[in-house]
């Protein structure tokens, strides 16, 4: 699932269900009140289980009350990427259908532009309502020509993301290539390092397209066709009914069961919510890491 405010709602919607339903341990709460964006960041990222795992292994026994910063961090991260691993099982078949289509009037590409839209129109309305983000600000500008007319004060410390990102591109998203290290042609290497760097290029102009102008044909077979996302479903009636994540509330289990009939989106928080509360059990050795693999569909190789 490529898609990024999906990912971030998927985000963000768990967390609250999780701060509700009591199910976040202290160092968890402070984890994610302190350092959200930590969480957030990760839930758009990739190779997500083979960090967030050894992640809730490696600080089990961390004191809640000494907890370094670094700790606080990377347990944030860790509910993010499993909310992501939740949002991939619910989108990435119906990308993959759409990745097969021999008839080049769809693809995957463009349908996950389109759940990005419909996710900006449905839970941020169209930029009415923001992210808790301190720097992922979403406004009503933030698909259209006029992006750079958007209200940023405090928000979106670009230079300094961008120079956060540039070094972690160089250094670690680098070396987690086969070629860094064993390609010797330095040609090759440059050739091969520019191809991967292209792999991550969208063009925003799809995204203003999505939002503004959408087409019926492709609004029918991404959405519609597909029940992306259907605000009568009962995890999402409820979600956008909770305005104070600090009140605790009792939901029922059933809210949380997973059926073909609901959405995609519906799915995917499901997903979500069942695998963070599986990986805080783990954390808590509640259940064994098997069975956390089990649980969270995933095998201890990396099948992503």
């Amino acid at each position: 699932m490529s898609e990024h405010y999906s990912h971030i709602a998927v985000y963000e919607d768990t967390v609250t269900l999780l701060s509700v339903t009591n199910k976040l341990p202290h160092i968890f709460k402070t984890a994610l009140s302190r350092f959200y964006d930590s969480g957030l960041l990760a839930s758009t990222s990739r190779d997500i289980l083979y960090w967030a795992i050894p992640i809730l292994e490696k600080y089990k026994t961390a004191n809640p009350a000494k907890a370094e910063d670094e700790t606080l961090m990377k347990l944030a991260a860790a509910i993010g990427w499993l909310t992501h691993r939740g949002a991939d099982l619910a989108v990435k078949p119906i990308l993959k259908l759409f990745d097969s289509d021999k008839s080049a009037r769809f693809n995957n590409t463009e349908c996950s532009v389109y759940f990005d839209a419909e996710i900006y129109r449905q839970v941020y309305d169209s930029g009415k309502k923001t992210t808790r983000s301190t720097y992922n600000l979403v406004t009503p500008f933030s698909f259209t020509e006029h992006f750079n007319l958007a209200k940023t004060t405090n928000a979106q410390p670009a230079e300094a993301i961008e120079q956060m990102m540039s070094f972690y591109m160089i250094t670690d998203w680098a070396m987690l290539n086969p070629f860094v290290t064993t390609e010797k042609d330095c040609d090759i290497w440059m050739k091969k390092m520019q191809k991967q760097l292209h792999d991550y290029h969208e063009d925003y102009r799809m995204y203003i397209e999505a939002v503004q102008n959408p087409r019926e044909e492709r609004t029918r077979a991404y959405l519609i066709d597909k029940n992306y996302y259907n605000p009568n479903d009962g995890i999402i009636k409820t979600v956008r009914s909770i305005t104070d994540i600090e009140t605790t509330k009792q939901l029922p289990e059933s809210l949380f069961t997973e059926s073909d009939k609901l959405s995609v989106y519906a799915r995917a928080l499901s997903k979500a919510y069942k695998y963070t509360t599986a990986g805080i059990r783990f954390y808590q050795n509640e259940i064994s890491k098997k069975e956390l693999f089990q649980i969270i569909e995933a095998n201890d190789k990396r099948d992503e």
